[in-house]
């Protein structure tokens, strides 16, 4: 059981994580009440040669002097799943951010649910 406090609101839910043969991680999070909430599936280092083509390849074409250094597979639930990928492609110091779907076409951020877009100090396209 994972508690989160937001706002003094309590949020509560279960994850699970795991870790296959073909070295990408996942993970499974679940509301309450067992309703599943999103699936995570990360591609680290080696695992980027597991991602789609139209990802590598939106990557090699967008991004040519920047490499392809991991992406995060979402899958909102429990509707129908919405699977959005998260790529990120570094060059030195400069890390980009950019949100694909499975065909490698850019999803715009601001059409995004907010727990697909990452909280962090990089650059976000």
């Amino acid at each position: 059981m994972q508690t989160t406090t937001i706002k003094d609101k309590v949020y509560q839910q279960y994850v699970a994580v795991f870790d296959n043969a073909n070295k990408v991680r996942s993970r499974a999070r679940y509301k309450k009440d067992g309703t599943g909430k999103s699936a995570t599936f990360y591609f680290w280092f080696k695992a980027v040669e597991k991602l789609p083509q139209a990802i590598k390849d939106y990557a090699k074409t967008n991004y040519p002097s920047h490499r392809l250094s991991g992406a995060e597979k979402v899958m909102l639930l429990p509707n129908k799943p919405i699977n959005t990928y998260r790529v990120k492609m570094r060059k030195s110091s400069t890390l980009v951010t950019v949100y694909l779907d499975e065909q490698g076409k850019e999803v715009d951020k601001k059409e995004l649910h907010k727990e697909l877009v990452a909280e962090n100090k990089t650059k976000e396209k």
